[in-house]
């Protein structure tokens, strides 16, 4: 498969480790949480169609349900394969 191919693949996780022989790691971040952050974890359903930016922007709605469903919307408005919801 092609570059480009292998990066929206449902599987380009497996396809990594059997490319590098790798396990894929994670980024980890530890962070002191404080009354009113907010952590978004989030599948690339969401991530891939939707750029960081707009992500965040999206965060910044006080309303958390709200602020929800403007990602799924942006998710699928953008194309977003699965995962999403």
């Amino acid at each position: 498969i092609t570059a480009e191919e292998a990066h929206s693949h449902p599987q380009r996780s497996l396809i990594m480790r059997a490319l590098t022989g790798h396990e894929v790691e994670p980024t980890l971040i530890m962070r002191e949480a404080r009354a009113g952050d907010r952590y978004l974890l989030c599948p690339d359903g969401l991530s891939d169609p939707v750029s960081q930016e707009t992500i965040a922007e999206a965060l910044q709605i006080d309303d958390v349900a709200e602020s929800a469903d403007r990602l799924i919307e942006l998710a699928l408005r953008g194309g977003g394969p699965d995962n999403v919801t």
